[in-house]
């Protein structure tokens, strides 16, 4: 995750030295914060760090997650696991604490992308959680030359 001032030589820097493979960067509301993915535990997790120096960190999720979406007024984060999108209530403060964490929508297909990144939305009065359903691919595409032809010799007939 790379970031750059836009107000100033627009130097791009490294948000944080880890080994780490960090995704799915989202800028809280206020602008103080940022969640991400990261694999620095060995497995991804949702994080977020203080913005735009980002030496304090906290695991938000646990066992294995990603896709971080922030509620419009930055007290919720929401992310994946497994099949489910879970919503991390947070609580405010110089350093912020996680204070639960529910399941908002489960048996979610198709809710992170391939590369991580949130393909569902929130609602900013939060009241709502909208998800793309993938396609099954049970359809058939017909193409039909000339149907114009074929309809009209139809409706003929079906005069007769």
């Amino acid at each position: 995750v790379l970031r750059v001032a836009l107000d100033s030589s627009r130097t791009v820097q490294p948000l944080s030295a880890t080994r780490a493979q960090e995704v799915a960067p989202q800028i809280s509301p206020d602008g103080h914060w940022v969640a991400l993915s990261s694999d620095e535990s060995g497995t991804a997790e949702v994080y977020i760090r203080s913005f735009p120096d980002p030496a304090v960190k906290l695991q938000v999720s646990v066992g294995g997650a990603g896709a971080p979406q922030w509620s419009a007024d930055g007290r919720s984060l929401y992310y994946v696991t497994g099949n489910s999108i879970v919503q991390a209530r947070l609580a405010p403060g110089a350093v912020p604490r996680v204070l639960a964490r529910d399941t908002a929508f489960a048996n979610v297909q198709g809710a992170a992308t391939g590369y991580g990144e949130a393909n569902y939305n929130v609602s900013r009065d939060g009241s709502r959680i909208v998800v793309p359903i993938p396609e099954s691919g049970g359809y058939q595409l017909v193409v039909a030359p000339n149907w114009i032809t074929e309809f009209r010799e139809r409706m003929a007939a079906s005069r007769k």
